[in-house]
């Protein structure tokens, strides 16, 4: 049926065939308990009619249409219900929605679904559109895909598993962009690239961004829904409560929802005092670059440090083709990808591995890399360098001596081992165990043999710490520092030692590009695999201490005096929580509480407290809780100092574009910038 009236669509959202009405799914049955007899009863047919699945493109295509031509707006309606049909298409082939029994066991296999496609040109009215005399709702080009709950599989009609569906959505999201992109680069359409929380994401170049916010007013609705909530109840709203908010003063769609009148957008703009947008646009298509030179930055992207590899070692099938998809956006169109994607998969590049989840992949560039590292540090291990004497290295503890304790005998030979004439060495320091004061001597130990020391770590603040913690002018991340070195700001020689600062931290890529940075220079690495676990692909660490013959260790816990915490601490590492954790709640330590909205409470009223006592720098909560938390407890923490008077003026709103994130500084708040 390529057409659905009221009737067709009813019968097939409650399961049967659209033009006889029979039957072709099974509701499922609610089954209640008779009080009399304790027997089971059935108490109706329950059918779920289908998922809706919305699809739609970047703001920017929206907020164009009402703006050109007639036979333009077409065009850009043909370009979006292409790629909603290529998406349709690849979710019926990839998605396993069906549950056929085979041979007494249920499996999950593909089969041909029935959707029902509904193209909307706006969006819904909201209250500062209502409050402009004849401004129409705000343009938005979307289609719900409605998917009904039956499939044809296997000679029979089978009710659909949303699961799959929901866990393809972004899947599907990715195979949209990448289509639609295509089809508007073929009608003359450029594109601007920027970065968001989700990734690469483009937009039409050429329209102006203050287009595309006048004609957001439901997402500024939300935000002021979003601020509202935090000024009443000192928190942001769960990700639940978000969901409730949005659909609170949801307005019903009305005809002008439904057909949409351009003319009067001209107006809007004209009201607001903009431009009308001019895209940019080359009538003239030049011929797009050969496919195989497209397909070689697709597979560049996806071989890259922020591709297959970028968050872990090893990946699915699912990522893989979501990956896909998002590196050819812009490159290649829906049905090329799938190619490369058969290619790609089949290819030499991909290594298949083998997990208790299943098949997994790996890259070979991966697997490549790691081997470099491995190789390097086998040859460095091996090399006799330039080092500290034995009596200098007595002459550095005595002066570390004289600024607090004596390096302990096991500091002393960790002090021996990286300090020893070979070009790799490396030290592993439990929490706690001195590592800060043992790197601070053999530091002082390197300038005084006239040895330049490097710092490096992953993490800007940690290198800007760390560096100033030992005595160091500055420290440098593996970016920065492959950029001073690229540039000829730094030179690193043979006499040189890199010291890198949580190296478990260290991803693959990153590590590959600090020691081709490096050069001759001599390798140490600090950290402990236990404490910290890689950014990214990691796996190198664990390969690299094989390889050399192992490392120093620092096992000795001197940072808490009293034994018991010590023991504590041990138990923890050696996997015994259990028992560390009644050890210290029978010392008044530890503190349980209920559900975590309680815990919350009880750590915001802890720390006001003990920062009333001991001052702001006196206290500090560390958490590894989820940012949602995070902003609760800050938006907690700040209505205690707001409260106090400690927080003055009406303050500003701050949003973070890439996150979502939103705060409201005052006067006298402490804030911390993560990124430049």
């Amino acid at each position: 049926v390529e057409r659905l009236d009221r009737v067709a669509f009813g019968r097939l959202a409650a399961g049967c065939h659209p033009l006889t009405g029979q039957r072709l799914v099974k509701t499922s049955h609610v089954t209640g308990f008779d009080p009399v007899t304790g027997t089971a009863v059935p108490q109706g047919g329950m059918h779920v009619p289908g998922i809706d699945c919305n699809l739609s493109p970047p703001k920017s295509v929206s907020a164009l249409l009402p703006f050109v031509s007639p036979e333009e707006r077409a065009a850009l309606e043909r370009a979006h219900l292409a790629a909603v049909g290529v998406t349709l298409r690849e979710l019926e082939a990839r998605v396993a929605a069906c549950r056929p029994t085979v041979d007494g066991q249920q499996v999950h296999t593909p089969g041909e679904l029935g959707v029902a496609i509904f193209t909307h040109h706006t969006s819904r009215r909201t209250s500062e559109v209502a409050s402009e005399p004849g401004r129409p709702p705000d343009p938005q080009l979307h289609s719900h895909a409605f998917v009904f709950n039956l499939a044809f599989c296997q000679g029979r009609y089978l009710a659909v598993d949303s699961r799959p569906l929901f866990q393809f959505a972004t899947t599907a999201e990715a195979i949209y962009a990448c289509q639609l992109a295509a089809e508007l680069q073929r009608l003359g359409y450029q594109l601007t690239w920027q970065q968001t929380r989700k990734g690469r994401a483009w937009e039409l170049a050429g329209v102006d961004r203050r287009l595309v916010d006048l004609f957001s007013s439901r997402h500024r609705h939300l935000q002021r829904q979003v601020a509202d909530f935090q000024t009443r109840w000192h928190r942001p709203p769960t990700l639940r409560e978000h969901g409730r908010l949005a659909a609170r003063d949801r307005a019903p769609k009305t005809d002008a929802c439904r057909a949409p009148h351009w003319p009067a957008y001209r107006a809007v703009l004209h009201r607001h005092r903009l431009p009308l947008p001019t895209p940019h646009r080359q009538h003239r298509r030049r011929a797009p670059m050969p496919l195989v030179e497209r397909e070689a930055l697709v597979r560049m992207r996806l071989l890259g440090p922020d591709g297959l590899t970028g968050q872990d070692a090893t990946f699915d099938q699912a990522a893989l083709t979501k990956a896909t998809y998002q590196a050819a956006t812009g490159l290649l169109d829906a049905v090329e990808t799938r190619g490369f994607l058969e290619r790609f998969t089949a290819g030499p590049d991909l290594v298949p591995v083998a997990t208790p989840q299943g098949q997994r992949f790996t890259t070979a560039l991966l697997l490549h890399q790691e081997r470099t590292i491995v190789q390097v540090a086998r040859i460095k291990a091996a090399t006799s360098v330039l080092a500290p004497s034995p009596a200098l290295l007595a002459q550095a503890a005595e002066h570390a001596a004289l600024a607090g304790p004596r390096l302990s005998e096991e500091q002393q030979a960790a002090l021996r081992h990286l300090a020893a004439p070979t070009g790799w060495a490396s030290l592993e320091g439990h929490a706690g165990t001195g590592k800060t004061t043992l790197v601070r001597t053999l530091i002082w130990a390197y300038h005084a043999n006239l040895q330049p020391v490097v710092l490096v770590s992953t993490a800007a603040e940690t290198a800007r710490r760390t560096a100033r913690e030992v005595g160091l002018e500055r420290g440098w991340t593996v970016e920065g520092f492959t950029r001073a070195v690229k540039t000829g700001h730094l030179h690193p020689k043979g006499d040189w030692v890199v010291l890198v600062e949580e190296a478990a931290m260290m991803d693959t890529h990153r590590m590959v590009a600090l020691l081709e940075a490096a050069g001759p220079a001599s390798i140490r690495t600090l950290g402990d695999p236990e404490q910290a676990q890689p950014v990214g692909a990691g796996g190198w660490h664990q390969l690299v201490d094989q390889a050399i013959g192992g490392h120093a260790q620092l096992t000795t816990v001197i940072r808490q005096h009293n034994p018991a915490d010590r023991e504590v601490c041990a138990a923890i590492r050696d996997g015994h929580a259990p028992q560390a954790l009644a050890d210290l709640q029978g010392r008044g330590r530890l503190h349980l509480s209920p559900d975590r909205s309680t815990a919350v409470k009880e750590l915001v009223h802890a720390w006001d407290h003990h920062r009333r006592v001991r001052g702001m720098e006196g206290v500090a909560i560390v958490t590894d809780t989820d940012n949602a938390t995070v902003d609760v407890l800050n938006a907690l923490c700040q209505a205690k100092r707001h409260a106090a008077g400690e927080l003055t003026g009406s303050g500003v709103a701050v949003t973070d574009q890439m996150t979502g994130r939103r705060e409201h500084v005052h006067a006298g708040d402490r804030v911390r910038f993560i990124r430049p």
